[in-house]
């Protein structure tokens, strides 16, 4: 059989354009092609990717990168050597399914991570709940430092990653129309739901005093009003956090499909030595992968932990006053917070298992986007408001230069291996 005609059994089932084709009829012509007498060293891997690349249960197009041997075998092969090759592309096939599987698997796992992540980020208004129930009123200066220290952590991921990164796979057009797809988006949600201020607690409470019945009535209607401001800015936190969850979980699956896309180019070399290094089924694989889709996905978490705790408090607050229950306070902004592990169930299960690495680039810049939009727009004017222009900016550096040095520990680890990234940021705060 002539390699052209291989490539024409071969290469439907690299694109996964045969979703009804069984498993056995897969292994049948991927068999029958080695047991002609043409070179078999750079026909293994493409039989093997073709198996390893059949739509698992019908779902075409979905991949698995697999790491099969690399037999020692030379143009002119015996019929021993050709047979050896056959059992070892079937008994390769034969696993990719076990391989596909362990890689749904990871892929689950990943979706865990980026749950994970965002219960850290929802939670986080929960703490700024505990500023208004466990003191009367809370430190502005505070949540102010805070707001910049994360503004800083914003606006690194932002451009130094996310942007940064897309501009460099996709190109300088490409990459930056993602990005301000992702700003006019999330600009949109701006307007319509817009960033709940946190406004101080009234001092009607001294009125109570006087026993006028007058003012009595005046406070339940001032308590009724401060409830519902209460509850809609719930309302509006919660939907306002939903395209954060989306941010985290995109940023979670990016080193996913960095993987993907690496093991498509060890398979499409066509070189059974390409695969060698390349993939590694097992354990630490598992580890490897889930530990660098952490990167992205913590730091996006941090930051927004920390923006959310402003978020917080802006929902105890009034609650708090309008029902004097710290329980209730705490509860309603606990729950504002879980809009945030909702977007990423939402967006797991829109999102196909295998996003084309391009596209999963554009998202992640859309996401950069919308994390400096987020930035600019309300992170830095509150942290301004609540702490003071100087220390705001501040704050804001201090972040960004703590940002930079993890990113400076992960480019250079082999020449800070003995330095923690977190000295960096001390030493900027100190000089500070």
């Amino acid at each position: 059989m002539e390699p052209g005609r291989f490539s024409e059994l071969a290469d439907p089932l690299l694109r996964g354009d045969f979703p009804k084709k069984s498993f056995n009829q897969a292994v049948a012509i991927s068999a029958m092609c080695l047991q002609e007498d043409v070179t078999v060293r750079p026909l293994i891997s493409d039989v093997v990717t073709a198996l390893s690349c059949l739509p698992l249960q019908g779902d075409a197009g979905y991949s698995c990168p697999i790491s099969p041997p690399s037999p020692n075998l030379t143009n002119e092969i015996t019929s021993n050597e050709r047979d050896r090759a056959v059992a070892e592309a079937i008994a390769w096939g034969s696993k990719s399914r076990h391989n596909c599987e362990n890689y749904m698997g990871l892929m689950d796992s990943q979706v865990l991570v980026a749950l994970a992540l965002s219960l850290l980020g929802g939670f986080s208004t929960s703490i700024g709940a505990l500023f208004v129930v466990l003191s009367d009123t809370p430190n502005l200066k505070t949540l102010g430092l805070l707001q910049g220290f994360a503004a800083g952590l914003m606006l690194s991921i932002s451009f130094l990653d996310l942007a940064h990164n897309a501009i460099n796979s996709i190109g300088f057009l490409k990459g930056n129309l993602w990005f301000f797809a992702g700003v006019i988006f999330f600009a949109v949600i701006a307007n319509f739901i817009p960033e709940p201020k946190l406004a101080p607690v009234p001092h009607q409470e001294k009125n109570k005093k006087n026993g006028d019945e007058r003012n009595k009535d005046i406070m339940k209607k001032h308590r009724r009003q401060v409830l519902f401001s209460g509850i809609i800015t719930a309302v509006g936190i919660s939907l306002h956090n939903f395209p954060e969850g989306m941010a985290v979980f995109l940023g979670s699956m990016k080193d996913l499909g960095y993987f993907e896309l690496s093991g498509s180019l060890a398979i499409f070399s066509r070189h059974p030595d390409a695969w060698a290094g390349e993939i590694s089924i097992g354990p630490f694989y598992n580890f490897s992968v889930i530990s660098q889709g952490l990167r992205v996905g913590l730091n996006l978490a941090l930051a927004i932990s920390l923006h959310n705790i402003p978020e917080g408090v802006a929902v105890a607050l009034p609650i708090y006053f309008a029902t004097k229950s710290k329980w209730q306070a705490f509860k309603l902004a606990t729950l504002s917070g879980f809009a945030e592990p909702l977007g990423v169930i939402v967006v797991a299960y829109l999102f196909p298992s295998s996003l084309n690495p391009e596209i999963l680039e554009g998202l992640l810049a859309s996401v950069g986007g919308v994390m400096a939009f987020l930035t600019l727009h309300e992170m830095l004017p509150l942290a301004i408001e609540y702490s003071g222009q100087k220390r705001a900016v501040k704050a804001v550096f201090v972040g960004m230069a703590f940002m930079s040095a993890r990113y400076c520990y992960k480019h250079f680890h082999a020449n800070l291996s003995n330095l923690d990234p977190s000295i960096f940021g001390l030493l900027i705060l100190v000089g500070l």
